[in-house]
């Protein structure tokens, strides 16, 4: 077909195969209307191709109606298979060895989920009606009832919904674990509470209480921390008669309650434990009036791990601690500062040995300068040959001046010698640097030292750098340390310009001893550069982290350059804390008896 245009164009064009690019070629780039014959070939085309399109959503309606149709059964399907499957699985049960686990092995089952606290879901009574077979099992195991954790500020009903008082809660729990077995309790009070809602409580214990080898008692605060009772809520408890718990392991007394010296008279003196045999392990929080001895009376000569939260005064936990010849573990929080005349505590000769003590933390609160002498009185008269793990700190709570701790005798502490000491932690503490190095070269076997000085920060480290001659033979400390954590105060830590020089002399002394270490090469050797300020200048966290990574790069570029060992394993950190709340964790030294710490319920 020959087609003439109007504007004198001819194109020879098949109208069903038509190319569209040819046709409109002409009027590309133009406002020329189109010529007949073209807008004849494209209404054609048009009318065609919407045909097309109709007929192929209609397709796609068909096939997406299928698919719709499909998907339905295959939900069908499923949930058909599903019903099917609990079905076949059902019946399968019955031939599981499950239903005829031996009852020895559900005991064991059941001791490992279990839980002491009778609130819990995973209690003995809670498993106990998972069926008939967990019920029997749990009620043959006598040791599944050995542990006992109740909270007393809730009302407690057996299994089929009665109520229960103390004794016949503790009688129903301890009813059912035997009659020779060493038992655990540990109850919770709450402050809000009066003591008439605990009359029974020394009657329903007591019944039990030449069986129970571990007892926990916790006194929780109220709503505004203020109550007027505290321990007066076990009055009768503690007047029980002496000896009535003859198997007792275990004591922990916690008293979370503010001080209420106004009831001073009224307190409970405690002496239900005195003639306790096997007693072995204390911890006390209790509030600062009940330390005196004549308070709280306990078989402290026999004690072999004592632990004490808070505050005690001073004079207070010296008569107690000197009393403890036979400890292995002794930490103490919170020891106030002496008072003039706390001298005439120490009027004897020789020195007093604590032959066993491995394990030595004190944390001495309010420390000012004048104590000093008394504090290091008291160093002079211990003697401790087996200690491993030493920990002395001064108070982090006040502002530095006058408040480190001066130990001055400590070269002398524990005869000058040290053969078995793991680690040495000395926080807030004034020492000469003769008298620290006379004390590591007699620790052969140190793994962890942590120090807090007040001597200049830079000279200190200068000091316990090594020079590698002949004369550095004395350094042997250094061969088995595995972690040293260095801490030093400094006032408006990111203006400080001694900041960089100290860092530098913290990256030489790694450098002066990596080359001694003689630690696997499988193991790390730790540093830790803490910085701390309380000069309550808080700058920004910018700030903070700026300050930071610029004396990690220092130490980090020292190392990098000047250790020709590669294989050696080194970590450094570096931390800069702005409180003295912040501190303890640095140095292991929280009080393991504080609410945040000490787990609701705790057995020995």
């Amino acid at each position: 077909m020959t087609i003439s245009s109007e504007y004198g164009t001819q194109s020879t064009l098949v109208a069903r195969e038509y190319n569209y690019d040819e046709l409109i070629e002409p009027f590309n780039r133009t406002n020329h209307p189109l010529g007949s014959v073209q807008a004849s070939i494209l209404k054609s085309d048009l009318e065609n191709r919407a045909k097309k399109l109709l007929a192929l959503d209609h397709e796609i309606l068909r096939l997406q109606l299928t698919i719709d149709s499909s998907l339905k059964r295959l939900q069908g399907l499923n949930q058909t298979r599903l019903e099917d499957q609990k079905a076949h699985d059902l019946r399968q049960y019955w031939f599981s060895s499950v239903r005829v686990l031996p009852t020895d092995v559900l005991m064991t089952i059941l001791l490992y989920a279990a839980s002491a606290h009778l609130d819990s879901s995973s209690s003995p009574l809670k498993l106990s009606q998972v069926c008939s077979s967990w019920r029997t099992a749990a009620q043959d195991c006598p040791s599944l009832w050995n542990r006992l954790a109740v909270d007393l500020w809730s009302p407690k009903t057996s299994p089929s919904g009665e109520s229960l008082d103390l004794t016949t809660l503790f009688g129903f729990w301890y009813g059912r674990s035997g009659t020779t077995s060493s038992l655990s309790m540990s109850a919770s009070v709450t402050t809000e509470l009066k003591p008439e809602a605990f009359r029974d409580f020394d009657t329903a214990v007591g019944r039990w209480g030449s069986r129970i080898g571990h007892l926990t008692l916790i006194i929780r605060t109220s709503r505004d921390g203020y109550n007027l009772y505290g321990l007066k809520i076990f009055d009768n408890f503690f007047a029980m008669p002496r000896g009535s718990f003859s198997n007792l392991e275990y004591l922990c007394l916690i008293d979370y309650t503010r001080e209420y010296e106004d009831l001073l008279q009224d307190l409970p003196t405690i002496t239900v434990f005195d003639q306790s045999p096997l007693l072995r392990e204390v911890i006390l929080r209790l509030p600062y009036a009940f330390y005196p001895i004549t308070r709280i009376q306990l078989p402290w000569s026999q004690l072999r791990r004592l632990t004490i939260g808070e505050y005690i005064g001073f004079r207070n936990w010296v008569v107690m601690f000197f009393q403890c010849r036979n400890l292995v573990s002794a930490v103490f929080h919170g020891v106030r500062s002496p008072f003039d005349g706390d001298d005439v505590l120490f009027n004897f000769d020789e020195p007093v040995t604590f032959p066993e003590l491995e394990i030595f933390y004190v944390h001495f609160e309010h420390s000012p300068s004048q104590d000093h002498i008394i504090l290091n009185l008291l160093l002079s008269k211990i003697c401790l040959p087996a200690v491993k793990y030493l920990r002395l700190m001064g108070d982090l709570h006040t502002s530095m001046i006058h408040r480190q701790i001066s130990f001055t005798s400590l070269s002398t502490f524990s005869s000058g010698v040290y053969p078995s000491l793991r680690e040495l932690t000395l926080v807030r503490t004034a020492i000469e640097m003769a008298d620290l190095l006379s004390i590591l070269s007699a620790c052969p076997l140190l793994k962890s030292l942590a120090l807090f000085l007040d001597s200049p920060p830079k000279s200190v480290l200068e000091s316990l750098t090594l020079q590698h001659t002949p004369a550095s033979a004395q350094a042997s400390w250094v061969k088995h340390l595995e972690r040293f954590t260095f801490t030093f105060h400094t006032p408006d830590v990111e203006r400080n310009p001694e900041i960089d020089n100290i860092a530098t002399a913290f990256a030489d002394l790694i450098v002066s001893w990596a080359p001694t270490s003689e630690l696997p090469r499988d193991r790390v050797l730790r540093f830790t550069f803490v910085m701390y300020d309380d000069s309550h200048r808080f700058g920004t966290r910018r700030d903070f982290l700026a300050t930071e990574k610029r004396v990690k790069d220092i130490i980090h570029g020292v190392l990098e350059r000047e250790i020709l060992d590669k294989d050696l394993k080194i970590e450094h950190r570096v931390d800069i804390v702005k409180n003295g709340f912040d501190m303890f964790p640095i140095f292991d030294m929280e009080d393991v008896t504080a609410e945040d710490f000490f787990p609701r319920h705790r057995r020995g």
